[in-house]
């Protein structure tokens, strides 16, 4: 059956989609299912699909004009081979779309692409410089001018590592949200692809319209998801997410100052200072909880960064204060 192939390519090429001997090669095919089933793949492949489909359309209509008395006109030719060709067309576009889409998504998806980079190199830098800012404080605290203003320096050579990273990681979201675009893009095309394509086959191929269709449906599912993806953007979760930080940011401070305030047996001040404190609890705990929420309506998971024993799937899930743009 195999050897078939070339033998109906050049019969297709030399006599043409209404020749009496398609015509005749084709019924004996109608009538053989499981070569059918075969041969409609096989020519799919090789390029000879719309001519064959054509040859197929051929049978039928020239039954009917056979019943009618009439020959095939010269201008039902002509749209017969203007229908095959652009069946060819649809069908190779339709192949270098699905392509390109497959390739979108693995890049979109890439452990290692610029934007985790870009998190994790801001990351690093914004951790050092919480470090220092910490040990800036215990400074203050002893009154080491000298260590004070040597570390000064440090923190401002850290703020502008941090304002080159930020921006890093700022344009490699906005590259994630244009291939997030561009994604959206080529299923929307895809399945208007689809529908012309099986719009133009009619009922010539019930086997590939039923394949085409399942294929259409689970394109459908993916569009909608895509749009759900790009309606809880990640810039909006990380500007709930920076609010977050902000609150635990400053709790941190003011639990370093407490500290600092019981060993120097300051108690009155360190009574003053947790009164804010039991206030910042509370306004870290809600923040928390609007992050969380964000995040479960944005990505439907339930797993969190904070949890013991979870993980983030996400590198946006576990992105810090200065992430979001604008801080």
């Amino acid at each position: 059956m195999r050897n078939a192939i070339p033998f109906i390519g050049l019969i297709l090429t030399k006599n043409g989609p209404d020749s009496m001997w398609v015509v005749k090669l084709f019924s004996f095919i109608r009538e053989n299912h499981a070569m059918r089933y075969y041969l409609i793949d096989r020519m799919m492949i090789s390029g000879l699909f719309a001519l064959a489909l054509a040859a197929s359309g051929s049978v039928e209509r020239m039954a009917a004009q056979e019943k009618a008395g009439g020959p095939l006109r010269s201008s039902d030719q002509a749209a017969l081979v203007q229908k095959a060709e652009r069946i060819v067309q649809l069908t190779r576009q339709i192949q270098t779309d699905q392509q390109e889409l497959r390739d979108a998504e693995a890049r979109l998806n890439q452990p290692g692409s610029e934007h985790t980079r870009a998190l994790v190199n801001l990351q690093e830098i914004e951790a050092d410089y919480q470090i220092t800012s910490r040990r800036m404080a215990q400074l203050k605290s002893a009154k080491k001018n000298q260590e004070v203003a040597e570390l000064e320096k440090t923190l401002t050579k850290q703020k502008e590592r941090i304002r080159l990273a930020r921006d890093r990681f700022v344009l490699a979201l906005s590259e994630r949200q244009i291939l997030r675009d561009q994604i959206a893009t080529l299923h929307e095309k895809t399945r208007k692809e689809f529908e012309e394509l099986i719009r133009t086959t009619g009922k010539s191929d019930v086997e590939r319209v039923s394949s085409l269709q399942v294929s259409l449906e689970l394109d459908a599912v993916q569009l909608q998801k895509v749009k759900a993806e790009l309606t809880n953007s990640e810039p909006g979760y990380l500007k709930i997410h920076r609010a977050y930080r902000d609150v635990d940011s400053t709790l941190r401070q003011k639990l370093d100052e407490l500290s600092t305030l019981k060993s120097r047996k300051k108690l009155k001040e360190a009574l003053a200072l947790q009164v804010d404190i039991d206030a910042l609890k509370k306004e870290s705990r809600a923040a928390r909880e609007q992050m969380e929420q964000a995040r479960d309506k944005a990505s439907g998971r339930k797993i969190y960064p904070h949890q013991p024993g979870a993980q983030a799937t996400d590198p946006a899930d576990i992105c810090p204060v200065a992430c979001a743009p604008g801080w």
